[in-house]
């Protein structure tokens, strides 16, 4: 398992937890060294993170040694033709237009819906031809739940995907997802580790929307206090312990989140608590576990 590093900060003021807003030209160059320097090789972006992918594209060193994993344009229709797997291609040349870059290491479908949509069809037709043609290296999906990907099993042949997972959201352990994608071989990228920094906030600092599951934070809180871990390296500590994981993608917006996401990482090598040890801090309630659907206005 290797630690990947989340942009949308580089081109978006996001995150929960974000309390210092877009990340600086400046700031992400010395992001990408520091990354370099401690072997982080997967950069993940997006054509809809703001300008992240400019951001990227103006850092990078002409001896690019990342693996840039980036996304196509959210669709907003319930049906699809080939004029959208057009479209599909059309947003991935300008992201390599804007990542200065002749291909990239994965292409990732943004909403798994889309493809599960009449026509979607089309759309991973799509990504195949950018395939075929040596412009990326894999492609796959972003998704939500473990229906989708069982859906996708059955419907499309794919290396890559991304997936959320954290101490709350173990949905996708326990339904035995993540060992059916494994026994694929499919690339697994961990996202929402932090849960948009959930993790990493006081649980007296939350929204009041998040009072039905402070109970559980709170009890997370302790357990990882009694180890001598920090929220960083709970979070961290947790994932890392999910054998089919391969990568873990954390944003960032500062050198020193990196720094501490790099401890938190290194902590793990020498302290890994046991998956089953944290089983009793799942939660089911896809409000809390999906901040599309959350509530905090």
């Amino acid at each position: 398992m290797k630690l990947g590093i989340g942009t949308a900060q580089f081109g978006l003021d996001y995150g929960i937890s974000n309390t210092s807003g877009k990340t600086s030209l400046k700031e992400v160059q010395s992001i990408l060294k520091i990354a370099t320097e401690n072997g982080v090789d997967v950069l993940d972006t997006a054509n809809f993170y703001g300008d992240s992918e400019s951001a990227i594209g103006s850092c990078l060193h002409e001896q690019n040694r990342f693996r840039i994993i980036t996304k196509t344009p959210v669709l907003k229709e319930n049906r699809y033709s080939s004029d959208d797997g057009i479209i599909i291609k059309k947003a991935f040349y300008e992201s390599l237009k804007r990542l200065k870059l002749s291909s990239v290491a994965g292409l990732l479908i943004q909403d798994a819906y889309n493809v599960l949509a009449e026509g979607g069809e089309f759309l991973y037709e799509g990504m195949l031809e950018l395939k075929y043609k040596g412009l990326v290296e894999k492609i796959g999906f972003s998704v939500y739940n473990g229906e989708q990907i069982d859906k996708l099993l059955d419907l499309y042949d794919f290396e890559l995907i991304q997936v959320p997972v954290n101490v709350l959201d173990q949905r996708l352990i326990k339904g035995g997802e993540l060992k059916k994608l494994k026994n694929k071989d499919i690339e697994i990228h961990a996202r929402s580790i932090f849960l948009q920094g959930l993790l990493l906030m006081e649980p007296d600092n939350l929204h009041s929307f998040f009072d039905p599951i402070k109970p559980v934070i709170n009890k997370y809180r302790s357990f990882i206090i009694s180890r001598g871990l920090t929220p960083v390296e709970g979070a961290i500590n947790f994932v890392a312990s999910v054998p089919e994981i391969d990568y873990i993608i954390a944003g960032v917006n500062t050198t020193e989140h990196l720094k501490t996401n790099l401890d938190g990482f290194k902590s793990t090598l020498k302290d890994r608590i046991p998956l089953e040890n944290f089983s009793m801090f799942s939660i089911e309630d896809s409000r809390y576990l999906n901040p599309k659907l959350w509530k905090l206005n």
